[in-house]
């Protein structure tokens, strides 16, 4: 009998080692996706049993009055806190004495700022125009189309009065000024300018303080001739006594006044004591005026010439119903182009 003549090959078993071992092997850049774990059957009972509760409970009348009492009383809350935390204050806050105290303080502190603010500028200043040490200053006063007034301001005349008027002229606070007044009536001859505003109504210090009256040291005092009837005849009761005599003439006891020759330059101010500010006068020609105005300075003879300039060519503007002797606008308009120190001693 012949023999098969194929063989048969082998077969080859793979043990549990090697197919552990083999599903081992990760394939290159192969993406591994996990798979979420589902929800267990717990979960899923307690959603549907808070279902079911909610459902019951939104279908029972008593528990919608609840939910509706819970959320209306939210709601109630909620606009009471925006009343108390919002409202409130804003109308508290905008009340008239709320509204008067807050500008009060805001005003208050702008002033403390501003006083703060010319005391750190007057420090500066002092250094360059040796305010301690300085006794006599030289102005130039430039008039356009008029000429230049010279002004020499003396510290013996009005100290105050005098460091007041250097300061502004060394801030070029009066270049472009346009005096605002003239007047030109019997014993009344006067240019009054230094006001930025231009109607008479501004005016500034350099301190930010009023400026005193210096016109006298020892002030004339008044009283009821009658003691028993104080309307009668006021009489002088003391001896007053002027800072600079040489420059005021002729004081009046019975009616306050007092002569200002031509040519000097006084501070303006109202009618209240220590109220001068930046205004001035320059008496054209010989004025009478009661004597609470401050002379700080004189005007140079060779500028006079400028003066009678002015006294011949301006004019005051009456206003419709006005009074002379209260003069008016100057016509044609006056302008100080430049006002500056020319020296100092």
């Amino acid at each position: 009998m012949a023999k098969n003549s194929k063989t048969s090959k082998p077969i080859k078993k793979t043990s549990a080692k090697a197919k552990t071992e083999t599903s081992k092997i990760k394939t290159p850049n192969a993406t591994v996706i996990e798979s979420k774990p589902a929800v267990s059957e717990k979960q899923e009972t307690s959603k549907i049993a808070v279902t079911k509760v909610a459902s019951e409970i939104l279908k029972d009348p008593s528990a919608q009055k609840q939910i509706i009492a819970l959320v209306t009383g939210l709601i109630f809350i909620g606009l009471l806190a925006l009343t108390v935390f919002v409202y409130i204050p804003h109308v508290l806050d905008n009340t008239d004495s709320a509204i008067t105290a807050r500008i009060k303080k805001e005003t208050e502190a702008k002033t403390q700022a501003d006083i703060e603010a010319k005391a750190s500028l007057l420090a500066a200043e002092n250094n360059t125009l040796k305010i301690d040490s300085t006794s006599n200053w030289k102005i130039a006063m430039d008039l356009k189309d008029f000429g230049v007034i010279n002004l020499e301001l003396k510290k013996d005349y009005a100290p105050a009065t005098v460091e007041n008027f250097v300061r502004l002229v060394s801030r070029k606070f009066y270049d472009g000024n346009r005096p605002h007044r003239i007047v030109l009536v019997d014993n009344f001859k006067v240019l009054q300018g230094g006001d930025p505003k231009g109607d008479g109504s501004g005016g500034e210090t350099a301190s930010g303080k009023p400026v005193p009256d210096e016109i006298w040291i020892t002030a004339p005092t008044y009283a009821a001739e009658d003691a028993k009837n104080p309307a009668s005849k006021q009489i002088l009761t003391n001896k007053p006594e002027l800072r600079a005599p040489d420059l005021y003439k002729d004081f009046n006891p019975s009616t306050g006044q007092i002569t200002y020759r031509k040519g000097l330059i006084l501070m303006a101010k109202t009618s209240a004591p220590n109220s001068a500010s930046s205004q001035y006068f320059i008496t054209l020609d010989t004025t009478i005026l009661p004597a609470d105005y401050t002379v700080f300075g004189t005007v140079e003879e060779s500028s006079f010439k400028v003066l009678d300039k002015i006294l011949k060519e301006v004019k005051p503007i009456i206003a419709d119903g006005g009074q002379p002797e209260m003069g008016g606008k100057p016509d044609p308009e006056i302008v100080t182009t430049t006002v500056k120190i020319t020296s100092q001693s």
